[in-house]
């Protein structure tokens, strides 16, 4: 397991006194190379704990790399949705998703449901609104967090 450092605690600290205040849509700001990756990944492993069904969503494929070499140093193996891979069913509890390739195959009732189930999902890159095609398939319940720099 990996050791926050103490800014990434206060952090994650802050997110969690917004959840637990109802805030539902939050951001992580935090300076490039800051462990951002490292944070939300940690807030993932979490929820994943407690049996939530979480998403990380990324724009880019060297992104979705780095989000799930790092979800593995947290001992997560997450499912991948990406393009030219098919999935036959969205039973399992964590995945890591390219935003392009969620936004294509939100026409399929499948994944809709799926993004209507999720407890949690987080927006690598937030600042790049390459998401806000997916927003309106959240459901109000759902915690967003966008991690952007």
């Amino acid at each position: 397991m990996i050791e926050l450092r103490n800014y990434q605690n206060l952090a994650i600290e802050k997110l969690r006194k917004n959840i637990l205040s109802e805030v539902r849509k939050n951001i992580l700001c935090a300076p490039t190379g800051s462990g951002k990756t490292i944070m939300f990944t940690y807030m993932v492993s979490r929820a994943v704990a407690r049996g939530k069904k979480c998403l990380i969503v990324t724009d880019r494929t060297e992104l979705l790399s780095q989000a799930g070499g790092t979800l593995e140093k947290f001992g997560l193996k997450p499912i991948e949705i990406k393009p030219n891979k098919k999935i036959k069913s969205l039973n399992g509890i964590l995945y890591v998703g390219m935003a392009q390739t969620l936004k294509r195959r939100v026409k399929d009732q499948m994944y809709i449901d799926f993004l209507h189930g999720l407890d949690l999902i987080i927006f690598d890159e937030a600042h790049k609104q390459e998401f806000n095609d997916l927003m309106p398939f959240i459901l109000n319940k759902t915690i967003v967090v966008g991690a952007t720099a």
